[in-house]
C-alpha cells in the first residue's frame, strides 16, 4: 500500500527534496554474502528523499490498524523486532545504506560527499505520546530520524494554514479534514 507513502512524500517534497516512492535497490553477491544473505530479493526501499547534500532511506510504517511502532521492537528484543531489521541488525543497516548511497553516485543522482541518514515515519505509535517521545530520543541517540503521528499531524495542519493549492490525495484529505 502507498497511500501513506504518498502522504509521507508530499511533506518531503514541500521541504524542498525530491523523492521516490518503492525505490528498487538490487545488491551486489559481494554485499548479499556480507548481510548472509545470498539469496535476498530486490530490496523496495519505501521512499529515498534527496537534496544536495543529504540522502534520506525513510521507512514508512502507518500501522493504522494496528497497535502501532512499538519501542521495545526498535530498541529491544519485542515480538516484532524481525519488521525492524533495518533498525535492529547493525551490519544489515551499514550494508544496505551503503548499497544505496553507491547505487545513487552510479546512477548520477546524488554525490559522493552526500550524508545519508535513516528515518522512520509512523502512523501510529504503540503505547502513545510516551512511547513516541522515548523512540524519538532513542533515534537521536543513534543520529536517527523519528517522525511520528503527532509531527505528522502538526505537518499536515500547516498545510491547511498555508493556504496553497496542489491536486494531490494529501491535500485533498487535509483540506476535508481540517476545513478551509
Amino acid at each position: 500500500m502507498n497511500a501513506f507513502e504518498d502522504v509521507v512524500t508530499t511533506l518531503f517534497k514541500r521541504d524542498g527534496y525530491w523523492t521516490q516512492i518503492n525505490y528498487k535497490l538490487g545488491l551486489k553477491p559481494e554485499e548479499k554474502r556480507e548481510i548472509k544473505n545470498k539469496t535476498i530479493p530486490t530490496i523496495d526501499v519505501d521512499l529515498v528523499a534527496y537534496r544536495p547534500g543529504e540522502i534520506f532511506w525513510i521507512e514508512c510504517k502507518s500501522y493504522l490498524g494496528s497497535r502501532g511502532v512499538g519501542y521495545n521492537d526498535l530498541f529491544g528484543n519485542g515480538n516484532w523486532s524481525s519488521h525492524y531489521k533495518l533498525f535492529t541488525r547493525k551490519k544489515y543497516r551499514e550494508v544496505l545504506l551503503r548499497a544505496l548511497k553507491n547505487d545513487l553516485v552510479s546512477r548520477k543522482m546524488a554525490g559522493r560527499k552526500d550524508k545519508i541518514f535513516l528515518w522512520l515515519v509512523a502512523g501510529k505509535v504503540a503505547g502513545g505520546n510516551s512511547n513516541e517521545q522515548r523512540i524519538k530520543n532513542g533515534f537521536e541517540k543513534k543520529k536517527w530520524k523519528f517522525m511520528g503521528p503527532d509531527e505528522l499531524r502538526d505537518k499536515l495542519k500547516k498545510i491547511k494554514l498555508e493556504n496553497i493549492w496542489d491536486d494531490n490525495v494529501t491535500h485533498v484529505v487535509t483540506k476535508l479534514l481540517v476545513g478551509d
